[in-house]
């Protein structure tokens, strides 16, 4: 039985490796590629165990059948032959395969190492690259320290020049203004020896209609002259506080008796309806949004930088931070385009600040109270406004001086101060005889 098992796995085997002549000719025959490595090798391994099946099963039917002249006959000179050949072309393939395989790991490693060549000349370059940009971003550092000292030392020089002329002036007025009062007003009446001083006029309570940002002055107000008071009874300060209430305001309250313990009830209400800090930061911040100059006539933008800083020491009165680039923004955006390109051209690289910002409003607000200072008929159109005007406008000619009287300007961006022309003095004289008169 065991010999007929035998007999009949070889000649499975046999049949085999007749059918793979063909299969491994033509995969000693084909090229291999990248794609097709894989496959190859498969196809290789399969073959290489259908002849390892044989040969064990030939070596099984030699011990399985003693006589010689029959196992000639089960195993025949071709099939050997076969087998042989067979086996030769493994090997060739094999060869192939393991050539293949070196050269593509010689590849890779030639591309590794010349990648990290690659590597290391851009990490070089790059490093240089970084020296480089670092030195230059000294030198520019170190300039604009250099033009920023410079720029400080002759802000600092101007600021005290204008304090200086604004202060000269402001001497000036009260001197005019004090000689006006003892000329209009006389002799101060005195009685016994005392100066008679009238009587200060009444504080006015505070009227609140519901708009938020009105309410922490009102309840100030309200708290120092009516709410603190401990001599008045609850009920009392409840009818003041009802008094002085209108509009949405009171309507909240309108149903509340008036009664001593109601009345912290009442307070509390209106403390939960418009006490509310980020209430009052967003009425703030929608205002500032909204702000707008009503024409281009510097009147109404000064207005509109007054109205701005109103809201804006407003915020910082609430605690608020106003170092935000949303804030500086917004600010930025209001402003004429001409100081819009002042600000960026003063302060370049640098990220322009709400503290920037109000700087120059303040400066061109102090700017203007000089010129009035100097001539309250003095008007501009408003191509003409003074820090706005496009580069080259002159300011106008203050028509109270003639061309003769006018001293010449000091330098660039100077204004001629009034106590340096030489017919101030008798036109104060004079307006001042006939404010006598």
């Amino acid at each position: 039985m065991a010999v007929v098992v035998c007999k009949r796995n070889f000649t499975r085997s046999k049949n085999e490796i007749t059918r793979l002549e063909d299969l491994i000719t033509r995969l000693k025959d084909e090229d291999i590629t990248e794609d097709s490595y894989e496959d190859m090798r498969t196809r290789w391994k399969t073959y290489s165990g259908n002849l390892n099946l044989y040969e064990t099963r030939r070596g099984a039917l030699e011990e399985a059948v003693g006589e010689e002249e029959l196992l000639n006959t089960l195993v025949p000179q071709e099939s050997e032959d076969l087998f042989a050949n067979e086996s030769q072309w493994l090997l060739e393939i094999e060869a192939k395969l393991v050539q293949y395989q070196s050269n593509k790991r010689r590849e890779k490693e030639a591309i590794e190492v010349r990648n990290q060549r690659e590597r290391e000349d851009r990490d070089h370059r790059r490093e240089l690259e970084e020296r480089e940009h670092r030195r230059e971003l000294e030198e520019y550092e170190r300039e604009r320290e250099e033009r920023q000292y410079r720029r400080e030392q002759e802000e600092r020089a101007d600021r005290r020049e204008r304090e200086d002329m604004v202060s000269r002036i402001r001497l000036e007025e009260l001197d005019v203004r004090r000689m006006e009062i003892q000329s209009s007003s006389g002799t101060l009446n005195r009685q016994n020896g005392q100066t008679v001083h009238s009587n200060l006029p009444k504080i006015e309570l505070l009227k609140f209609s519901g708009k938020i940002e009105e309410y922490q002055g009102f309840w100030d107000n309200f708290s120092s002259l009516v709410d603190s008071k401990e001599d008045i009874d609850e009920n009392i300060k409840f009818h003041y506080l009802k008094n002085q209430l209108t509009g949405e305001a009171a309507s909240l309250i309108a149903g509340i008796r008036i009664t001593n313990e109601n009345y912290g009830m009442a307070k509390q209400i209106l403390n939960d309806e418009y006490g509310s800090v980020h209430l009052v930061n967003n009425k703030l911040f929608t205002e500032i949004k909204n702000l707008q100059a009503n024409s281009d006539h510097i009147t109404d933008i000064h207005e509109l930088y007054r109205q701005l800083e109103i809201k804006l020491k407003m915020l910082e009165n609430q605690g608020v931070c106003l170092n935000d680039n949303i804030l500086s923004s917004i600010l930025f955006q209001k402003l004429p385009f001409t100081l819009q390109q002042n600000l960026a051209e003063e302060k370049r690289t640098e990220i322009i600040t709400v503290k920037d910002i109000r700087e120059r409003m303040h400066r061109e607000l102090q700017t203007d109270r000089v010129l009035k200072s100097m001539n309250p008929e003095l008007s501009y159109s408003p191509s003409q406004r003074p820090g706005i005007s496009s580069p080259g406008t002159s300011y106008p000619t203050p028509r109270r001086f003639t061309t003769e009287s006018l001293a010449p300007y000091s330098g660039q961006g100077k204004f001629p101060v009034p106590w340096l022309f030489p017919s101030f003095k008798s036109i104060l004289l004079q307006k001042l005889r006939r404010l006598t008169k």
